[in-house]
């Protein structure tokens, strides 16, 4: 074996992915959160045996829920070692490792392997070499804690007992309250000591001792990892791995049943420990035996009852079960280690991983009178023999899952229960916990355009999209339905606000005031949480909060507001997704999350995706649409002020064109010897330094104006124009491979039609424009290629597909689109192959 693994290693070592896939999962139901299912996690591969290997074979499996795409990002630290993968709808991953993971000696590491997912899964590691491993289930970083106790079971000769403390994203200091003595980065560090180690963010300490290190507690400023077991154990047989992720001790037990294992002569061995003074008991089938525990001390209970083990106890402890192993005859049985969860942290639906090369089996412990419900893989489990636990109203039973690799399934509808998975291999074997992935959101209704996902385990409804209105210094407002409407301007208009019924969502109003002429800078009013927050459109403009002047960046209600200013925009943001922008173009955007999906009313509309029913008055009564609905989220206040005013020269301070008199109407304006459009914006001079209108009454009013900091002013037969000083390409390649316009890359092998880029928020001075894409599979689900890139602009629809290769359309029509100034080889001119790129600039 070869202990010395250089660069070249690495690179041969890198991350192979593997996909299969698994039956469609049955729809069940969870009455608590999964212990399991998260989406960051942090795994330690601990030293196995005396020394490191290339024939190693380290796995990580991703078991993905019910989410219809999951991207996982998986990396170490040293080496530099990252890595994307996609999988679609209950489809494992499985990454192996290399062999740097593994954690040798007793010191610091920042080899442990970091897990990110865009949506939950249950993550299984598999440390397995040639005579020694062991497996185990990640909890998630949202259930990790700051109190641990350690657990390290010494039935016999061992080379080391052993445990991990990583750190996440944070640095943090963690002490380690010794019961035995042990060497740390080559300094011994005595029993009864504490050995404080701070840790770098994802950084990990690896302590070995020849002792057994249970009882030792471990306590850090902010959650941690811990990963217990030893390097080699065995009792009754040869020595084999053996480790498990322990739980803090806030989330340990009272009552717990401990299963048999199903393998004939096996010697097993209890290990509980309390992190308080209490007692046990245990509970036979005529008898009851109470024991009394200590801290820093583990209770041994020797079992090798067919029957299981009912175990209670005062106050809080952990359990795990040692199968030690035995010699009986011809067969050799190793051991193995194995969290025992308390009953009430049971699940009702399990994913069970069976590996290659081991008689794998699993134990089940459920209510007697649930068993019959249980599906395994979808299928009852027919007629098998159950055996009662004595002194409970449960039984158990030990199911063969055959010698290959697999993920199984075992579910019920409702019920809970408990699952452990163990497999004998040559000279080897593994035990763990079924991984639990019952789904809480089965349990919880959202409402419409609302999603349920796992926040830190728990199930919560997010909205699906937010939609969008904006405003223009036109005075043409776009709904979030995509309706158009105009208003007379000159006053305060009610933009959006919420107008439902429902207490669980937070009320808001959105309104904005614009004058006729532009003399005044637009002002927008936000009410929310309370606070009436006033933000007039430009840069470098301080806001006012009930009516108080603020500076920028502001934050109120204890972070759930947030205002700020970027790029020439002024930004509110809510916790709940309400969002209003202001840009340099006095562009308003008013953003609503779709939870407010059929309760919002004002001049942006009711939000219900259809545009025919915009037209919902204050009083809720629907209304006629046109010019009267508009008027109509007026402040009334200016109506009444202008009432029986009206005039030939019109109404200026509530915004009523004077459209009574035609002498005093226009439909264009003449200017430095050029003429305009009615309403056209355009630039004085060759300068680009003030900004002109042309107005109803045949004037042109001009305020001042400039290019945005990246444009720069050149004049255009004659016209002055703001044009880009330069230009950004976003690039879509291969299967696909994604680069943005800021350079980030990206792979996304969705298969629908998807939008690649476009103008996401209108300005008079920019064109429209939407560029789509169309994404099929290649044969697999796991692969995806471009089929079809439309561009919609200027009203025109282009498409290029494989379909016509070498051929453009342009609305209905397909044209040729050699063009013999542009090389041939461009794939974006050209034909495109499932292969080639596109580009967007």
């Amino acid at each position: 074996m070869d202990s010395s693994l250089g660069k070249a290693d690495v690179l041969r070592w890198f991350w192979i992915v593997m996909f299969w896939a698994l039956l469609h999962a049955p729809s069940i139901t969870s009455e608590m959160s999964p212990p399991h299912l998260g989406d960051e996690f942090l795994v330690a591969f601990l030293q196995n045996g005396d020394q490191r290997t290339l024939r190693s074979d380290f796995r990580l499996l991703l078991l993905t829920g019910p989410s219809p795409s999951t991207t996982a990002t998986i990396s170490m630290k040293r080496p530099g070692l990252r890595m994307t993968v996609q999988a679609a709808a209950n489809q494992p991953v499985l990454v192996k490792i290399p062999p740097q993971a593994e954690m040798m000696g007793s010191q610091i590491f920042e080899n442990a392997v970091v897990v990110k997912t865009t949506a939950a899964v249950t993550a299984v590691m598999v440390n397995d070499k040639p005579t020694a491993a062991d497996s185990a289930v990640i909890i998630p970083v949202h259930r990790w804690g700051t109190e641990y106790h350690v657990v390290t079971p010494n039935p016999g000769p061992t080379r080391y007992a052993q445990f991990v403390v990583a750190a996440w994203d944070q640095p943090t200091t963690v002490n380690i309250h010794l019961n035995t003595d042990v060497t740390f980065r080559g300094r011994l560090h005595r029993r009864g000591s504490t050995l404080t180690i701070p840790l770098e963010p994802f950084q990990a300490a690896q302590i070995q001792s020849a002792a057994d290190l249970s009882g030792t507690r471990v306590v850090a400023q902010r959650p941690v990892a811990i990963f217990s077991g030893l390097t080699c154990v065995g009792r009754l047989s040869r020595c084999d791995h053996v480790v498990e992720q322990l739980h803090p001790i806030s989330q340990w037990g009272k009552s717990f049943l401990v299963p048999p294992v199903p393998f004939r002569g096996q010697s097993n061995l209890v290990y509980i420990t309390a992190a308080q003074p209490t007692r046990v008991t245990g509970h036979g089938e005529r008898t009851e035996t109470t024991r009394e525990i200590q801290p820093n001390h583990a209770l041994l209970y020797g079992t090798q009852s067919p029957l299981g083990l009912f175990l209670t106890s005062e106050a809080g402890v952990q359990v795990f079960l040692l199968g030690s192993g035995s010699n009986s005859g011809a067969v050799t049985f190793e051991p193995f280690f194995v969290n025992i969860p308390d009953i009430t942290g049971y699940c009702n639906s399990y994913s069970v991983v069976a590996l290659e090369g081991y008689d794998n089996r699993i134990l089940l412990v459920a209510k007697t009178a649930e068993t019959s419900g249980i599906l395994l893989n979808q299928r009852p489990l027919g007629s098998v023999a159950w055996e009662p636990i004595p002194g409970t109203e449960y039984s158990w039973i030990g199911i063969n899952l055959g010698s290959g690799f697999g993920i199984h399934h075992v579910a019920h509808e409702t019920a809970a229960f408990g699952v452990w998975n163990v497999g004998m291999g040559e000279g080897k074997r593994y035990g763990a916990e079924g991984a639990c992935d019952s789904d809480p959101c089965q349990q919880v209704h959202c409402r419409p355009k609302e999603s349920c996902h796992l926040d830190k385990g728990a199930p919560t409804c997010r909205h699906d999209y937010l939609g969008t209105c904006t405003g223009s210094p036109s005075l043409q407002y776009h709904t979030f339905d995509g309706a158009s409407v105009s208003t007379r301007g000159g006053c305060k208009y009610t933009l959006a606000r919420y107008c439902g019924n429902d207490p669980t969502l937070q009320h808001f109003a959105v309104e904005e005031q614009r004058s006729q002429d532009r003399s005044e800078d637009p002002l927008a009013n936000v009410y929310i949480y309370a606070y009436n927050v006033s933000i007039r459109a430009g840069e470098d403009r301080a806001i006012q909060v009930n009516n108080k002047p603020t500076d920028l960046p502001a934050s109120l209600e204890e972070g759930k507001i947030q205002i700020f200013q970027n790029d020439g925009r002024t930004i509110l943001q809510t916790d709940f997704g309400l969002q209003m922008t202001y840009d340099e173009d006095q562009v308003i955007m008013v953003a609503v999350p779709s939870s407010y999906f059929g309760a919002s009313c004002g001049l942006c509309g009711n939000f219900n995706e259809d545009t025919d029913d915009e037209a919902m008055v204050p009083n809720g009564i629907p209304g006629e649409g046109g010019e009267d609905w508009a008027e109509s989220w007026r402040d009334p206040s200016c109506q009444e002020d202008c009432r029986g005013q009206e005039t030939a020269q019109g109404t200026e301070g509530c915004g009523i064109k004077a459209t009574k008199n035609p002498s005093t109407t226009a439909s264009s304006c003449f200017h430095n010897n050029r003429s305009y459009k009615l309403h056209e914006e355009f630039w004085e001079d060759g300068s680009c330094r003030k900004r002109c209108r042309c107005e109803g009454s045949g004037t042109v009013t001009c305020k001042p104006g400039g290019c945005r900091s990246h444009e720069k002013c050149v004049m255009v037969n004659g016209i002055a124009k703001c044009t880009p000083n330069k230009h950004y390409t976003c690039i879509g390649t291969g299967d696909p491979h994604y680069t943005t316009f800021d350079g980030v890359r990206f792979d996304f092998q969705g298969s629908c039609i998807y939008q690649f880029a476009a103008l996401c928020t209108p300005k008079p001075t920019l064109v429209p424009f939407n560029v789509t894409v169309e994404n099929n599979h290649r044969g697999s689900r796991a692969v995806s290629f471009t089929k079809t890139v439309n561009l919609e602009v200027y009203g025109s629809v282009i498409s290029m597909s494989q379909e016509h290769p070498r051929k453009v359309k342009v609305g209905n029509h397909s044209r040729n689109t050699f063009h013999p100034q542009i090389p041939s080889k461009n794939p974006f001119h050209h034909q495109i192959p499932s292969y080639s790129p596109f580009f967007l600039f």
